[in-house]
């Protein structure tokens, strides 16, 4: 249920790679992890189980559901847990691109997003998300108004090839909801960058 992103030819919301798989299964584990994904993580549960095996990922092999829901939205759904589904749903526009994570289930649980920005790219705190400095094409606005989500930028990292890796950002944010729960989460261009 990871997004990417590239903008005007640049990439803005990337996958962090691979980095390496056997010499050193700590960060092999850690690239392939939920929160190096741009995805929502919930209860800080994995979706799928890792372990020391370089190749191995426990759990279903099947694909996730997908669907459309019109000309411009598709929409993602899976399981996560005992009577606990996430369905994300996203929608491009001209302008604009907007990821709609509903999760569906009883109960109080705590939700963390990741969007992890390429080295490049320059993430700033401004209410209600973060403006990412795009070099050579201005800004982009990435916001969830919600009031229940508090953000951070946290540390990571991103690897541009096998066996070599950089320091990154990743844009965090997290809050506990009672569930079903839907957040939006929307990026367009901003201050004086044209659509």
């Amino acid at each position: 249920f990871s997004v990417c992103l590239e903008w005007r030819g640049r990439p803005v919301i990337t996958d962090p790679g691979t980095f390496l798989y056997t010499p050193d299964p700590e960060a092999r584990n850690r690239f392939r992890s939920t929160l190096f994904h741009n995805t929502v993580m919930i209860d800080g549960r994995e979706q799928r189980e890792l372990s020391d095996g370089s190749f191995l990922l426990r759990g279903s092999d099947e694909s996730f559901q997908a669907r459309p829901m019109g000309e411009e939205v598709w929409a993602f759904t899976r399981p996560l847990a005992p009577g606990v589904s996430h369905r994300r749903e996203i929608r491009v526009r001209a302008g604009e691109v907007s990821i709609r994570d509903v999760v569906e289930g009883s109960g109080s649980h705590q939700l963390q997003w990741r969007f992890h920005v390429h080295p490049s790219v320059q993430p700033q705190l401004a209410a209600p998300g973060f403006t990412l400095m795009v070099p050579e094409t201005g800004p982009l606005l990435l916001e969830a108004e919600d009031r229940r989500v508090s953000f951070e930028i946290t540390a990571s990292e991103y690897s541009p090839a096998y066996g070599r890796r950089q320091p990154s950002l990743a844009c965090s944010a997290q809050g506990e909801f009672s569930l079903p729960v839907s957040v939006e989460w929307r990026l367009r261009a901003g201050g004086n960058a044209p659509p």
